[in-house]
């Protein structure tokens, strides 16, 4: 399976190697063509230097870029250049509209789409990728279920196309809160000088043991975790969007909305 791979971050690294050792034969190309040589060099593999010389007898196509812009300027040019029956697995976390949007128009040149965002985000990628949740035409997803499988541990087919970034944002809901009450817990117990390896325990032991406080144990051992403050704003500011267009509140999350904005 010819496989062209498009954005080389911690998670697309991650994935495309990850397709290499699994030996399907991957092209990488990059906006910043440095990054593309260098994996090349480092894994083996052959780089494009141009959309054009990536889409040459591909099957499949893989994005795993940052914005929305991205995702559709990429898109736009790579159509040009893709054969029917050919199919694009996009890997960002971008508004459901926006890959209803490109599935709809794709569709028309006889190309197939799948939004299939990823969670485990870049800490996770070093290591592992967490899930992938799906959307778009369910046949399609059948043709790509074990290339996908070949670097996640979980993978579920959410539906049509664009629930699979709605997914993504339910699941964002989800951690960036619970992210949120475990860093007012840090400062709550730091204002009283609560012992932090003796009170890292008892989280650990009850229901506030997460994720997100086993994945940073270290951190919030050292008492860095709270000085960080990294947030998923781009996310935030998608959820908050999608639930504005149901009329539906979301307390906890527009708090969060606001405290990032000041």
């Amino acid at each position: 399976m010819n496989i062209g791979f498009v954005g080389l971050g911690k998670v697309g690294t991650y994935i495309a190697s990850s397709l290499l050792r699994e030996g399907f034969n991957v092209t990488v190309y990059n906006r910043t063509p440095t990054k593309a040589k260098q994996f090349a060099k480092k894994f083996h593999s052959v780089y494009a230097k141009s959309i054009q010389d990536l889409c040459k007898n591909k099957k499949i196509i893989i994005l795993c870029v940052d914005t929305e812009q991205a995702v559709e300027t990429l898109t736009n040019q790579i159509k040009h250049y893709l054969a029917p029956n050919t199919i694009i697995i996009d890997h960002s976390t971008i508004n459901y509209e926006i890959s209803k949007k490109i599935h709809k128009s794709l569709k028309k040149q006889k190309i197939s789409f799948l939004d299939a965002p990823i969670t485990g985000g870049q800490q996770g990628a070093q290591s592992s990728i967490g899930g992938i949740m799906v959307g778009g035409d369910k046949e399609t997803f059948a043709k790509t279920k074990k290339i996908i499988q070949s670097y996640t541990t979980t993978l579920e087919y959410m539906g049509a196309s664009g629930q699979g970034q709605l997914t993504k944002i339910a699941n964002q809901i989800c951690s960036f809160n619970i992210k949120q009450g475990l860093l007012e817990a840090l400062d709550f117990a730091n204002k009283y000088k609560i012992p932090r390896k003796k009170l890292v325990e008892i989280l650990l032991s009850g229901s506030a043991f997460s994720l997100q406080l086993t994945k940073n144990l270290q951190s919030i051992n050292q008492k860095k975790y709270e000085k960080e403050r990294h947030y998923a704003r781009k996310e935030i500011g998608i959820a908050m969007k999608n639930a504005k267009s149901k009329k539906l509140r979301l307390h906890c999350t527009e708090q969060l909305a606001k405290l990032i904005r000041t």
